[in-house]
């Protein structure tokens, strides 16, 4: 299961690093997963934790668009950054999974540069490229034809 063991989620405002949420920075992997389970990003789910593992799966949801993606994070996060992985929907183009992984990667590599753990924001940026028009075009242009 995810404990914080001891330890507070609480840091100096002043060493919080800007994120695209408002929150408490955390200073391990085990307390970033512990915070998107106790307040959850909206349209975010954590499906499976391992945090032993550094792994775990989510589901994001936006505007009836719903991704599975799988995230491992190295031994040295969050000065490596994190691997994706998403589960593929056959109804989704490559090109709309290319445009998400690219975007998760850059901002990951970003955060990696700057030492920066990345999982809540990754995972609301998810959200956000689920309702960006190129991404919503991307989508169709693969779409299945029934």
């Amino acid at each position: 299961g995810i404990s914080l063991n001891g330890n507070g989620l609480n840091t100096p405002s002043s060493l919080a690093a800007p994120g695209l949420r408002s929150r408490n920075q955390p200073t391990t992997l085990e307390q970033e997963f512990f915070l998107v389970a106790t307040d959850p990003i909206p349209g975010v789910s954590l499906l499976e934790v391992d945090a032993m593992k550094r792994w775990c799966v989510v589901s994001v949801s936006h505007n009836g668009i719903v991704v599975k993606l799988s995230m491992s994070f190295p031994a040295h996060y969050p000065g490596a950054a994190p691997a994706f992985v998403f589960v593929m929907n056959p109804k989704y183009s490559d090109n709309f999974y290319s445009l998400l992984k690219s975007s998760l990667n850059a901002m990951a590599e970003h955060y990696r540069k700057h030492h920066r753990r990345s999982f809540t924001d990754c995972c609301q940026r998810l959200v956000d490229l689920l309702g960006a028009p190129d991404v919503v075009e991307s989508l169709k242009e693969g779409a299945a034809l029934s």
